[in-house]
């Protein structure tokens, strides 16, 4: 499952630059060279700064990296399925349907939710990030 990139890269600058004060996260992920902390307050200023920095600096980290780079290139050959967050119930869904006729209804279909009764993904389930990005884009 992957996220929208521009959703997970403004949530990333959410939580780990405007929620830190001091963009710690971002200091040691990217600026640990920088003693005077100028380059994670250059961050600090907007979304496009911060932006501007994980380019220039080459700073990757899995927070904003691009999800292709998570896998290893040699198992790409086997993927034939790619859910999205925004559509996880629905996507589950067919995932499971698409594994075999019964994966639905034995491990999706019900057995979640507080009583056991909802299928999976079925209810809100609290998967929008904290910082909501998703609002935002």
């Amino acid at each position: 499952f992957v996220r929208d990139p521009r959703e997970r890269v403004l949530s990333a600058y959410l939580d780990k630059v405007v929620n830190d004060e001091e963009a710690r996260f971002v200091h040691a992920a990217c600026c640990s060279k920088d003693p005077e902390k100028s380059c994670s307050k250059e961050a600090k200023k907007s979304f496009e700064s911060f932006l501007r920095l994980l380019h220039d600096k080459c700073c990757c980290n899995s927070h904003w990296a691009p999800q292709s780079q998570r896998m290893n290139w040699n198992v790409w050959k086997f993927i034939n399925f790619i859910g999205h967050f925004e559509n996880i119930a629905a996507d589950t869904k067919n995932l499971l349907q698409g594994l075999s006729p019964e994966a639905w209804t034995l491990y999706g279909e019900s057995g979640w939710g507080d009583d056991g009764d909802q299928p999976i993904f079925g209810k809100a389930t609290g998967a929008r990030h904290a910082t909501g990005a998703s609002d935002r884009v």
